[in-house]
């Protein structure tokens, strides 16, 4: 993708491509977690099922913008970043209040006018050229004030989707789905009229809604211009559009929409908005609703069979989500995605996803082992919706287990990673990357020293008031209270190993020179530019980094995690359990 350095123009009757960020996809753990859900996760030729979203509606759209929490924000901008793309623009949720808010938000956020792409960021389709076709067919039905949505010709009866009943079969008019509207070009084509909203069926129900032939599967998908969806939002739920026009004019809305910028509401107003689904609150009321029938190829990979699927269709696309290699499919129908060709003796219609590690199977069909640094899964296939209830078994765990279904070992974060190497109890030791010209935030901590060895790169590092560069093979070592941080002045990546020493009967650590209410504003987008609102967002994106010491609460999230005091050997320990709370203001430097 080209280097896209310039915000495009936000002229009216755009098309603009809002995307969906949510969800943690527990069905796909350990592959998938709260802090890394599958969307940002690299399963798909070591790109994301996100950075797919992105670049394919680049492609027809002239606009980008994302309705996500502010740790998905955070994860969503910086990969965004990554594909050259550096306009951050979107809802910044500060709590989530389901579909029709989000949707209703953000297309107040553009003009009336504008034609709104909807998608949900984790879906893949490997038919690009349908997915157009359909798309300008949306776009065309949206312009005439239809509500549009895709409904996806289902190739078997699946009883986890929900679906739409159109009025017609696409068998009735002659075209695979994909062509535009007929040629009467009515409001009331019954092509693409909506007779109703399925939910999700069981067995015996699902297979006669695919022998009916007017069945299609709900993508979650939809095309409208804003004025329209907003103007059948306040007439078949009122209250959900009243409370969404009040949380956005009370949070500087309207500059937001003029400036493109990252746009948060205040917590309580989100709070006061009513958490519904737009199938609900819109879709299934309105009488402007339609449907664009499509082959494109589409999928939710929403399971770990889903993801055996994909491979045994052989997609070509298909990477390991560990190591970025091409997966294989033998001739006895196993699947591998990992570092090390797992070795098959009498062995059928497997799944193996792994890392470095040798698996062999014997004499063993159908199942599904996925290995990542931390944790083993094995399981029959077939039996993957039932991964979502070992996540529930681990989080209701007191042990460090339960960060299981948080994080990976490695955490992104704007400046760069840190991996996780050994967690002694009271030490732990890492590897951190810092991108070129990237630093951390000033900081000082009173539960623990730390020392730093520089293995690649050169470091400028700043205790205190003293500012050194270091080298490769040096090392540095960081008092405990001393005010510090640590800067990639080069090109080269720097790549260095802290270990972390625990002290007991230490005071709470704090930042230098940034109150809170500096804090508050950076997190919500106030005074950028200042250097004392750049140096309060490094704070607030530093914060909860998941080290040993508490740092100071976040002001604008009502009952966020508090750090506990534990004994860990020997030693009393203040552990940060609330990494979300870090990465959720994030974003703030991508800015």
């Amino acid at each position: 993708m080209s280097n896209d350095s310039t915000k495009p123009d936000h002229s009216q009757d755009q098309l603009v491509n809002l995307i969906l960020c949510g969800g943690v996809g527990s069905r796909l753990w350990p592959l998938s977690r709260k802090l890394l859900p599958k969307q940002f996760s690299r399963i798909l030729r070591g790109q994301t099922l996100f950075e797919r979203t992105v670049a394919r509606n680049r492609k027809i759209a002239s606009a980008t913008m994302l309705a996500a929490n502010r740790h998905q924000a955070f994860l969503g901008f910086n990969q965004m970043e990554g594909l050259g793309i550096h306009e951050h623009f979107g809802l910044i949720e500060p709590v989530g209040r389901n579909t029709a808010p989000a949707m209703a938000l953000a297309a107040m956020l553009v003009d009336e006018n504008a034609i709104i792409l909807a998608t949900p960021s984790d879906h893949l389709i490997e038919k690009e050229e349908a997915y157009a076709r359909a798309v300008d067919t949306a776009v065309e039905l949206a312009r005439e004030g239809r509500i549009v949505t895709f409904g996806i010709r289902p190739e078997y009866p699946e009883t986890g989707f929900g679906y739409i009943e159109a009025a017609a079969s696409a068998s009735s008019r002659g075209d695979d789905g994909n062509n535009g509207p007929g040629d009467s070009g009515s409001d009331a084509d019954p092509s693409y009229a909506v007779k109703a909203f399925r939910e999700k069926p069981d067995q015996a129900t699902a297979e006669k809604f695919v022998e009916a032939g007017n069945f299609y599967w709900n993508s979650g998908m939809f095309c409208f211009r804003a004025g329209t969806f907003l103007e059948e939002l306040k007439l078949h739920a009122p209250d959900v559009y009243s409370a969404s026009l009040a949380a956005f004019k009370a949070a500087g809305g309207p500059a937001a929409r003029k400036e493109r910028t990252p746009w948060q509401p205040e917590v309580n107003d989100m709070e006061g908005i009513p958490a519904i689904s737009v199938d609900y609150a819109v879709m299934e009321k309105s009488r402007k609703i339609a449907v664009v029938p499509c082959d494109i190829g589409w999928s939710d990979l929403g399971s770990l069979d889903a993801l055996y699927d994909f491979y045994r269709d052989g997609s070509g696309e298909t990477a390991d989500a560990l190591s970025g290699d091409q997966a294989d499919f033998d001739d006895d129908g196993n699947a591998s995605a990992a570092d090390v060709d797992p070795v098959y003796i009498d062995s059928r219609r497997n799944l193996v996803i792994g890392g470095g590690r040798q698996v062999a199977m014997i004499d063993v069909e159908d199942l599904m082992v996925v290995e990542t640094p931390d944790a083993l899964l094995i399981s029959r296939r077939g039996s993957s919706q039932k991964v979502k209830n070992v996540v529930k078994e681990l989080e209701q765990r007191d042990g460090p287990e339960s960060r299981l279904t948080e994080r990976f070992p490695t955490i992104e974060r704007p400046w760069g990673q840190y991996t996780t190497l050994h967690d002694g109890g009271a030490y732990m030791v890492r590897r951190i990357e810092i991108k070129p010209g990237k630093r951390t935030s000033l900081q000082r901590h009173f539960k623990r020293e730390e020392h730093w060895t520089i293995v690649s790169g050169q470091a400028l590092v700043q205790i205190e008031k003293s500012r050194k560069h270091y080298y490769p093979g040096q090392g540095v070592e960081i008092p405990m209270g001393a005010y510090h941080r640590i800067e990639n002045p080069v090109d080269e990546t720097l790549i260095i190993i802290e270990t972390q020493l625990a002290v007991a009967d230490a005071d709470a650590p704090e930042r230098t020179g940034i109150s809170r209410d500096q804090v508050s504003s950076a997190a919500a987008g106030d005074g950028a530019g200042t250097a004392a609102s750049e140096e309060a967002a490094a704070a607030a994106a530093e914060e909860h980094d998941g080290k040993r010491d508490a740092t100071v609460p976040h002001p604008d999230i009502s009952g966020a995690h508090e750090a506990s005091d534990q004994t860990r050997g020997g030693q009393s320990v203040q552990i940060d359990e609330s990494d979300v709370q870090r990465l959720e203001d994030d974003y703030a430097w991508l800015r």
